[in-house]
C-alpha cells in the first residue's frame, strides 16, 4: 500500500540521559512521548513503535487516509510547536530541553502483521520506511529539523512552507532524491503559520539552490552567501558556500546531477 512514514528521534539523547537518574528520565520521557503521540494520534497516524526515545509511526493504514502526506507533515509543525511550550516549562522545572529531528517519506511498503512464530507486529517494510529513517538522521548533517522526501513534498507543496535542501543519496543508496526542509504551514493556519523568517528563508534558499542545480554556482554563491548574512545560524548556507566555491575552482564533471552521496548514516 501507499503509505507515509515518520520517524523521530531526540537530538542530543545521550548527553541528556547521562544528567538525569533513571526514575528522573523515564518521567521526562514519559511525558514527551505522550505529547507526541497524542498529536499523531489526532492527525490520523498510526504509532508503530517506541524505540527508546524514538517514534516510528505511518499514515494510510490501517485505514485508508487520502490526506497522509499532509497528515503527516503537520503533525511534525504541530509537535514542533506543542515542544516550544513544554520546553519553556522543563526550563523553569529544572528540566533539560528536548530538541526532536522528524524525517517524513512517502512510497509502496508492505504493511500487516509481521515477525515470527511466537510474536508479531503489525508495522511497515520497505524501501520507503528505510529512507524516512535516514532523513530522520541527516537532519544532523544539514543542521534542519525536518526533513521531507520528494514523493511526499510533490503532494504537499503548495500546502506548507517548505524549502530545498539537497538531491542526496542517502547511506546504501546509489540513486538521489531531492530532499526538502519543512519551515512551516501557510500563512492564517494558527499555530503552525509561517514567520517572516521563514518566508524570507524559503525565498532565498530557492534561488540559491536553483541557481546551484543550474551549474551557476557564481550567482549560486553569492545568493547562499547573502542567506547567511540574514541568517547567520544557518548552517545550508556555509555548507552550500563551500560547494560552490570548490565548484567554481574545479568545475564538476560532465554528468554532474547535483547529488551528493552520504557517506554515514
Amino acid at each position: 500500500r501507499h503509505l507515509t512514514m515518520m520517524f523521530t528521534d531526540i537530538a542530543g539523547f545521550t548527553t541528556i540521559s547521562e544528567s538525569m537518574t533513571t526514575e528522573e528520565l523515564l518521567i521526562h520521557i514519559s511525558e514527551y512521548l505522550d505529547s507526541l503521540t497524542k498529536i499523531i494520534l489526532a492527525q490520523q497516524g498510526t504509532v508503530d513503535k517506541y524505540i527508546g526515545d524514538a517514534i516510528m509511526s505511518f499514515w494510510g493504514a490501517p485505514l485508508p487516509d487520502a490526506e497522509q502526506e499532509y497528515h503527516s507533515c503537520k503533525t511534525a509543525l504541530l509537535c514542533t510547536a506543542k515542544l516550544k511550550d513544554l520546553n519553556k516549562r522543563w526550563v523553569a522545572e529544572g528540566k533539560p530541553e528536548l530538541y526532536t529531528r522528524f524525517g517524513i517519506s512517502s512510497g509502496d511498503v508492505s504493511v500487516g502483521n509481521m515477525g515470527s512464530s511466537d510474536r508479531m507486529n503489525y508495522t511497515v517494510l520497505g524501501d520507503s520506511v528505510n529512507l524516512a529513517s535516514r532523513l530522520e538522521a541527516i537532519n544532523k548533517y544539514y543542521g534542519t529539523n525536518i526533513i521531507v522526501g520528494e514523493s511526499t513534498y510533490e503532494k504537499v507543496k503548495s500546502r506548507f512552507c517548505f524549502r530545498p535542501v539537497d538531491v542526496v543519496a542517502v547511506k546504501g543508496k546509489s540513486q538521489g532524491v531531492r530532499i526538502y526542509h519543512l519551515l512551516a504551514g501557510l500563512p492564517g493556519d494558527d499555530t503552525i503559520a509561517p514567520t517572516k523568517e521563514d518566508i524570507e528563508s524559503q525565498k532565498l534558499t530557492e534561488k540559491a539552490f536553483n541557481a546551484y542545480m543550474e551549474q551557476d554556482f557564481e550567482k549560486a554563491l553569492g545568493l547562499y552567501t547573502q542567506l547567511g548574512k540574514t541568517f547567520p545560524k544557518d548552517p545550508l548556507a556555509e555548507m552550500f558556500i563551500e560547494r560552490c566555491k570548490a565548484y567554481i575552482k574545479k568545475a564538476p564533471p560532465k554528468d554532474w546531477d547535483g547529488v551528493y552521496v552520504m557517506k554515514s548514516k
